[in-house]
């Protein structure tokens, strides 16, 4: 029985069965009957996403606390929160750095907040892996959704759902923030 499979696969794909067989020479041609026109291929682009980057608009100062976060309730479209971009400070804890503890900048008053980095493609502990100080920090682009229970927050503590976060800032660079920002007319 093997040798018969065998035998009728062999005939039937070296052409010598009693089916017809069609040679390339028969086809028609772009512009006869039955033919197509030729059709040159053009390289296809995929874009991922926008590629235009935001771009912010000065907000209110980090400092006094309750200030700043009244103006973060304030930043919405409608019901969707806005894009804001503000410095976050983590202290070092017992086994890295503590993103439990994270406040909106260095000020004594600063707000803390529950960070949601689920967006991002490498974590703020993996990222703070590059910091050697007391505290690491950032600047984030990020959505206030202040109290809320849905996700990340417990309903408590207000949540930042951060979706940019570049390398951690020197000591200088997180100094020299003394300001929230909030996204401009994009044109988008």
């Amino acid at each position: 029985m093997r040798h018969v499979l065998v035998g009728l696969f062999v005939l039937g794909c070296s052409g010598h069965a009693s089916s017809p067989q069609t040679s390339t020479g028969d086809l028609p041609k772009a512009g006869e009957p039955g033919g197509s026109a030729t059709v040159e291929k053009q390289p296809k682009t995929m874009t991922l996403g926008s590629t235009s980057k935001p771009s912010f608009e000065r907000g209110v100062a980090l400092t006094p606390a309750s200030q700043l976060v009244a103006w973060l309730e304030q930043q919405k479209r409608g019901t969707e929160p806005r894009l804001v971009r503000v410095p976050i400070v983590m202290p070092k804890g017992q086994y890295g750095y503590d993103q439990q503890a994270t406040k909106l900048g260095t000020a004594p008053d600063a707000p803390a907040v529950m960070i949601d980095d689920t967006a991002l493609g490498i974590s703020l502990a993996m990222k703070a892996r590059k910091c050697t100080g007391d505290v690491c920090a950032f600047l984030v682009e990020a959505y206030w959704l202040g109290k809320t229970t849905d996700g990340i927050g417990d309903g408590k503590r207000n949540v930042l759902k951060v979706v940019k976060a570049d390398n951690p800032l020197s000591p200088e660079a997180l100094a020299a923030i003394t300001h929230a920002e909030v996204e401009g007319p994009s044109g988008n």
